[in-house]
């Protein structure tokens, strides 16, 4: 059992600001025990100092101490009993009464820590008598990393000399790495309340408004509080050992960002690296996270507090989250979560976790990459942005379980009340049980609007092979409105879910060779359910979703599905979509539609008597296959299909003015058309101003998530064409570059928030891929836009963080 104070920040009301006394400090940087002893005798492990384990992080320096058999080695002791201790005296101050014990710490085995009188001579091979020991701590079970231990002290210690005991045993069995020790500190009293901007930089000394860890400031915040709002500036390309844990209600604004040029810090800490606790007016900027060798399970937290609390008006922008992926575990990038006791009262949003934005992050190696879910409907979380967030690497499978592990997702989103997520990019997401969702949005609750709009979904894919699997459904998009609610929690109602400009392609089920189990998949592009209510308004236009590929027998493949809930559900309106199903497979046990309509056994429902489902001004292309369909409408006893698009309008009188033309994309990772056929065919939106890559949607819109007008129309800004995109995001040093079309000379800018033009490239007709643009660390951090102006007229602008 481990009993630790992690390192918590409460922003206290009413702290008073006394002065801290250290009374010692130990980091064992002359090579010797310094100010302890040791006492290990004829064991056969002791403790020794040197630099094997390595530096402790909170302060700079490369010496620790730790049992080993030798001070040259730092490694696991194998099936040796021993008992070795560690002390020194102390002098507790007469004039206070609180009393902190704090040093850096790692590794496994069974320490002990005591207070015993000074008369007392620790005798090596035995532990010491409960006769004259006051037992302060027993910890097992470390990280194998650092991490900064916290403990207080008696108030009774005041006015006497003791002695502080580290006492390790090690068992006669078994293999247990031993512990490591360092920056052992002894403090008196409170520190001073902290308010302004403060340095976080390990190559400055520590002291005045400078710290050289986090962890540290961390302590100063959760002890004194604050007088002012604080500003935390890290140190551009440093890294710091956490876990960081800010609790508690705060009385003014906290910033932690990154200063000065370079890549972003690195925070780095067991289970998780950095969470908040009910917490609020918080902003993380430019501050990453990697993976400790001990494992870290979430990237970025945000919790409510003793499930009464929650966090509010917090911001984390701008930051690289790497993790490990495990089989049988869940690792999360950003993790938001409210547990909920039966106490809480329905619309308790003081309970709730609140006004949270994550923007302009990259997440890689997790098993999910954001998600964000309430503990109780009637209580959920409310007003959830999650943009120009991109979730996956270019590498296949970077996200979800590669081997083993469960449904996979690129984010997931359950029980909210106003969620926006936009300008997303969702990839590589695997899995090889149950199901793959690149954008899962469950039971989404009112008042507030929800928007999923903007995103890229790409390279989903379920792997068979596992002895048993359970299912195999790869959906790019899965949005479901909230079907129940608890009767009092009226404003659980939810008003309007937009659902456009989102694009989706390349998923697949792949059978590997030691494939077991062969299951009977399903593809779906974008899956909706309407809820229960018929306030709800689920309206989805302007998306893009292919399906393409080779099916198997009894497979389903489906771009658009749409479950109807009751007769009396909100309404359905599907407008101005371009959906594709070019799926091939003989076999005609298989499914291949563009677009299926899903009714409750138990309602009356037929296919002419749809009357809250509306469905216009779309593209809808079937697969070439004989038994392919054009639409579906399925109850579990009976089902209709329509092979042709005249078939589907003369039983349902919808899709009046769609079309079943073939948009011929243009090459490259964007899916453009370029059969000027579909050229003005949509229906203007009042909620769709403007297409995926940010173009303005005209009055005589086009179909899709892309406008993709010629020049020669005269009816609106050529763009999207050119599949401008560029990477990292947000950027540091050097941004590099790819354009789907490479037709001609043109010139690339990019401008900062201002609109001024800070870094020009001219690029000839042949220039090469990718395209480089560097020497950029010097650029002040914010947004940034990169504009691609080709010399026959087309451009694009695409929007970027640095």
């Amino acid at each position: 059992m481990v009993y630790r104070l992690l390192l918590c920040v409460a922003w206290l009301l009413t702290l008073p600001a006394y002065a801290q006394t250290s009374v010692f400090e130990e980091t064992f940087e002359s090579g010797t025990f310094g100010s302890f002893t040791a006492v290990n005798g004829t064991q056969t492990s002791g403790w020794h100092v040197g630099t094997a384990p390595g530096n402790g992080p909170r302060l700079v320096g490369q010496q620790a101490v730790f049992v080993s058999v030798n001070s040259n080695s730092y490694a696991p002791v194998v099936g040796t009993a021993s008992v070795v201790h560690l002390y020194r005296d102390v002098t507790f101050p007469a004039s206070e009464t609180l009393f902190h014990l704090r040093f850096d710490g790692r590794s496994g085995g069974l320490l002990q820590l005591y207070l015993v009188p000074v008369s007392y001579q620790p005798v090596p091979g035995s532990v010491p008598p409960s006769s004259v020991a006051l037992p302060l701590a027993n910890i097992q079970y470390w990280p194998l990393d650092y991490a900064t231990h916290t403990y207080q002290l008696p108030a009774s210690a005041a006015g006497t000399t003791q002695r502080l005991l580290f006492t390790w045993s090690n068992p006669a069995s078994g293999t247990v790495q031993p512990p490591a020790l360092d920056n052992i500190r002894l403090v008196a009293g409170l520190p001073v309340a902290l308010g302004g901007t403060y340095t976080i930089n390990r190559q400055q000394p520590k002291g005045g408004r400078n710290y050289q860890s986090l962890v540290d400031a961390n302590w100063d915040l959760h002890m004194a509080g604050t007088v002012a709002p604080v500003t935390l500036e890290v140190a551009a390309g440093q890294l710091f050992v956490g876990p960081l844990i800010f609790q508690g209600t705060n009385s003014h604004p906290l910033t932690i960002r990154r200063s000065g040029a370079g890549p972003n810090p690195q925070v780095r800490g067991f289970n998780v690296a950095i969470a908040l606790y009910g917490a609020s007016h918080v902003t993380f900027d430019g501050i990453d996270v990697v993976p400790s060798p001990a494992g870290t399970y979430t990237g970025y937290g945000i919790y409510n507090r003793n499930q009464r609390t929650g966090c509010r008006y917090v911001t984390v922008r701008n930051a690289t989250i790497t993790l490990h992926q495990l089989a049988n575990f869940t690792t999360k990038g950003v993790h938001q979560e409210s547990t909920l006791s039966l106490y809480t009262v329905e619309q308790d949003t003081l309970a709730a976790n609140g006004h949270i934005r994550y923007e302009n992050l990259f997440i890689r190696k997790a098993n999910a990459g954001v998600w964000v879910e309430s503990g109780r409907q009637g209580c959920p979380d409310y007003d959830v942005e999650v943009a120009h967030v991109t979730v996956g690497d270019t590498v296949a499978g970077d996200i979800g379980y590669p081997t083993g592990g469960y449904e996979a997702y690129g984010m997931y989103f359950n029980r909210l009340n106003g969620v926006r997520v936009h300008d997303n990019l969702i990839r590589n997401v695997i899995t090889r049980n149950s199901w793959v969702d690149g954008l899962c949005a469950l039971n989404v609750t009112g008042p507030r609007p929800a928007v999923f709009a903007n995103n890229r979904i790409q390279k989903l894919e379920f792997l068979t092979g596992q002895p048993s699997v359970y299912g195999a459904t790869v959906r790019g998009i899965r949005v479901e409105s909230i079907t129940a609610f608890n009767a009092a929690a009226l404003l659980s109602v939810p008003g309007r879910i937009s659902i456009y400009n989102n694009e989706v392609q390349q998923l697949r089920v792949r059978e590997s060779s030691a494939t077991t189990a062969r299951p009977a998949p399903a593809i779906i592009g974008l899956s909706l359910r309407s809820g229960a209510f018929p306030d709800c308004v689920l309206q989805t236009a302007h998306n893009t979703i292919v399906l393409e590929g080779t099916g198997w027998a009894a497979s389903t493949t489906i771009p658009l599905q749409v479950s109807l809930y009751t007769s009396t559900h909100g309404l359905v309106d599907v407008r101005n979509n371009l959906l594709v199903n070019t799926t091939r497979n003989a076999d005609p046990s298989s499914k291949q539609t563009v677009m299926q309509v899903a009714l409750v056994e138990t309602e009356a429902e037929t296919p002419s008597s749809m009357v809250r489902f509306q469905s216009n001004y779309n593209n809808l292309v079937p697969s070439p296959d004989a038994h392919a369909s054009i639409s579906r409408i399925v109850k579990p006893s009976a089902a209709w299909e329509y092979p042709t698009l005249s078939a589907w309008r003369s039983t349902t009188q919808l899709d009046g003015q769609s079309q079943t033309l073939q948009p011929g994309f243009a090459p490259g990772a964007a899916l453009v058309p370029t059969n000027m056929l579909l050229n003005n065919l949509g229906q203007p939106l009042d909620y769709v101003t403007t297409d995926l890559a940010g173009a303005p949607r005209s009055s005589t819109p086009d179909v899709g998530a892309y406008e993709f007008g010629g020049p020669t129309t005269g009816t609106k800004t050529p763009t999207a064409v050119l599949g401008l995109h560029a990477w990292p995001v947000p950027f540091g040093q050097e941004l590099r570059i790819t354009t789907s079309l490479n037709r001609g000379a043109g010139q690339l800018t990019l401008h900062n928030a201002l609109g001024r033009c800070v870094r020009t490239l001219d690029l000839p007709a042949s220039a090469s891929q990718p395209i480089h643009i560097t020497n950029l660390h010097t650029l002040p951090s914010g947004p940034y836009w990169l504009r691609l102006v080709r010399e026959d007229g087309y451009q694009q602008t695409i929007r970027l963080m640095h």
